[in-house]
């Protein structure tokens, strides 16, 4: 799937995909590239469904969603002109148009939004016959920590940090959240951090396969982390969002956002968030975080993040929800 992003990026600009005449029509076919996660994440079904929209209701406009390794691997694509659109976690897309933490080698990348949409908690997975019933029992364990440049991996050492543990302290594996899903299941792997919406479909594979634990944030924590990463929030998975999962899980989380290259037409931008909107049904029915949050507050929750698209500010300014 990812080996097909250069020859999009190649024919979208041949095609101009960054040109347009006004609103919502286009002098030539433009080509998009969502860039979005590891099959088995919440952001690629948000972006697949959104490439769907954007070629049925958008005129002379075509949408591909590309498989990535997420946030991180998003942020680079979009400096390297590679994609038009990304969904991103908060505190990556926060990191990248700042040049900090794990940008501090690639400078500053422009990087505009168009929504909030979600919040996506970062969940921890062990399987019930194992002996781990908390984050500190993953020491000496075997843990997948997320693909190589995500966001997963990012805040995976974060809440270890925050528990009193490195890298080093566990046994890390580096494989996206399809393989995860599948190394536990098959014994390779004890435990595994997946970023994502929940439910998420990696984690509901395992689910049916073999009974789960859950491993939650202890209080003292999340205090570290929420006053070292204010990008950073608590949320809590309710009982039944797995199969056998009984009890609440605390997890850390950020918003996802929908964001976009500077350089794409502000009256397609403008199209695309009038879209999200007014075909809001369809739009959400891609997952149910989307469902559950995504609504006009939440869309402009993130506004100290980094700047809106001229396009989507268009929008919000035109029903009144920015002056």
């Amino acid at each position: 799937m990812k080996k097909s992003i250069g020859a999009v990026l190649v024919l979208a600009l041949v095609l101009g995909v960054f040109a347009s005449d006004g609103f919502g029509a286009s002098t030539e076919r433009v080509f998009l590239n969502i860039a979005t996660s590891t099959t088995g994440g919440t952001f690629y079904a948000v972006g697949g469904n959104l490439a769907h929209m954007i070629g049925k209701y958008i005129p002379n406009t075509q949408a591909t969603a590309e498989a990535t390794a997420g946030g991180v691997e998003n942020a680079r694509l979009f400096k390297n002109k590679k994609a038009n659109l990304a969904t991103m976690p908060g505190d990556t897309l926060y990191n990248a148009v700042n040049g900090i933490s794990e940008f501090k080698n690639d400078g500053k990348i422009a990087i505009f939004q168009i929504a909030a949409l979600y919040e996506t908690p970062l969940q921890i997975v062990t399987l019930k016959k194992t002996t781990i019933k908390s984050i500190k029992d993953l020491k000496g364990k075997r843990v997948s920590i997320g693909a190589p440049g995500s966001s997963t991996a990012i805040r995976a050492e974060i809440v270890l940090k925050a528990h009193g543990m490195t890298l080093k302290d566990i046994r890390p594996d580096s494989t996206t959240s399809t393989e995860a899903a599948s190394e536990m299941t098959d014994g390779r792997i004890d435990a595994a951090f997946f970023a994502s919406g929940a439910p998420m479909a990696a984690i509901m594979s395992i689910a049916t396969q073999q009974p789960i634990v859950m491993l939650s944030v202890e209080p003292d924590a999340m205090a570290k982390i929420e006053k070292e990463h204010p990008d950073l929030i608590k949320n809590v998975l309710k009982v039944g969002v797995y199969k056998g999962v009984d009890t609440e899980t605390v997890c850390v989380a950020n918003m996802a956002i929908l964001s976009s290259h500077p350089d794409l037409s502000s009256d397609l931008v403008y199209q695309i968030t009038k879209m999200i909107f007014e075909k809001k049904d369809e739009f959400v029915a891609a997952h149910k975080s989307l469902a559950d949050s995504f609504n006009e507050k939440t869309a402009i929750s993130q506004a100290n993040v980094t700047p809106f698209h001229p396009g989507a500010l268009k929008y919000y300014k035109e029903k009144g929800l920015i002056k």
